[in-house]
This record gives C-alpha cells, sequence and structure tokens, in this order.
C-alpha cells in the first residue's frame, strides 16, 4: 500500500438538521487525504438536505449526496455501504462528531496494532453528549 488507505464513512440522515453540519465538519477536520464521505438522506424536510448540499458544494472530493427513501437507518447505512469504494468503510450517525485525526489513528491500529488499549470508538463524540 502506498499510503493510509481509503476510507468510506457513510452518513445516515433523516430530519437531523439540528446536528448535521457539527457532523459533517468533524469529518472535514480530520484532513484525512482520501476520504470518501457518502451522505445518505432518506428525504428530510427539515433543512438536512441543505446543509448536506452546502458541504457536497464546498467540498466535492469528499462528500456525496444521495436522497432517497430507505427503511430506516440500517436501510440507509447498507445503500451506502454499496456505493461506498474505500478500503476501510464505516458509519457515523448524522447527530455523532469524530475527535480530530481519529481516522488517521483508526486506520493505523487496525492495520499496525496499538501500544494502548484505547478503543477507537472512545474517539466519537455523541453530538448531546457533554464533553465525552
Amino acid at each position: 500500500m502506498n499510503g493510509p488507505p481509503r476510507i468510506s464513512i457513510v452518513t445516515p440522515s433523516f430530519n437531523q438538521g439540528e446536528y448535521l453540519a457539527a457532523t459533517l465538519q468533524s469529518l472535514v477536520d480530520q484532513d484525512y487525504p482520501d476520504l470518501e464521505v457518502i451522505i445518505q438522506d432518506g428525504g428530510s424536510a427539515d433543512g438536512s438536505q441543505d446543509i448536506a448540499k452546502q458541504f457536497t458544494a464546498a467540498h466535492p472530493e469528499i462528500f456525496s449526496l444521495y436522497v432517497e427513501e430507505d427503511a430506516g437507518q440500517a436501510d440507509a447505512i447498507n445503500r451506502g455501504f454499496r456505493r461506498a469504494t474505500g478500503d476501510i468503510m464505516g458509519f457515523l450517525n448524522s447527530d455523532d462528531k469524530l475527535e480530530k485525526e481519529c481516522l488517521q489513528r483508526g486506520w493505523q491500529v487496525l492495520l499496525f496494532g496499538s501500544d494502548n488499549d484505547q478503543p477507537i470508538a472512545e474517539h466519537i463524540q455523541r453530538e448531546t453528549d457533554e464533553g465525552c
């Protein structure tokens, strides 16, 4: 492998406009060189689609938006995974955020192991939690 692997993150969203911008910004802030984010929106009517469109316009190399009715969160994630092209795939709910460098640390742990026992999941912060 020459360089870091491509990471695909699926973000399912349905009427999550209150949180979505912070979630997507946390992915931009990763500053990861080969990141694909698939926003899978189930037909939101609260402005979520407009927020997602702003991010896809500002960062077309990272974000793609798909708007289609789905059968719930699991279906939305699976639809996104079918579109994903990454070597590593994951999902980030539309009300969660990643800490800076989470993706960088995560792929290194997956490929090379870790010296500490801190799980990768500790680098995910739920938007509604205080100070995780």
